[in-house]
């Protein structure tokens, strides 16, 4: 091992500038991000390493908190009953439509069975 290596003390890094421009940037738009910040600080000419940029960001404790999927319980399947009289059973549809003036109607449909 060389002497320089053994000797070696690191600089703590002073990353209070690249952390007020962060808060800057999550209190600006606080939906997005760490690489559309990223890429909103190097749009303003700061020369920070991404990867020196996303220590902060991840210390901060900014990173969006990603969404599990949910799972639906397996349902229990049972056989149609298939109705003995007329009138016995009904069923409702419903339907969506939009007009050229981007007006919505709904429509229900009922059939009798």
């Amino acid at each position: 091992m060389s002497k320089s290596v053994y000797y070696y003390k690191p600089q703590p890094k002073d990353d209070k500038i690249i952390e007020k421009a962060l808060q800057q940037k999550a209190k600006n738009h606080s939906e997005e991000g760490f690489w559309k910040a990223f890429d909103h600080l190097r749009e303003e000419g700061k020369p920070w390493n991404h990867k020196r940029v996303h220590r902060v960001y991840v210390a901060l404790g900014f990173p969006l908190r990603r969404k599990a999927k949910k799972r639906l319980p397996a349902r229990i399947k049972e056989p149609l009953e298939v109705p003995n009289v007329l009138n016995h059973t009904w069923s409702m549809d419903f339907v969506t439509d939009v007009l050229e003036n981007k007006i919505k109607m709904y429509f229900w449909k009922t059939k009798q069975f």
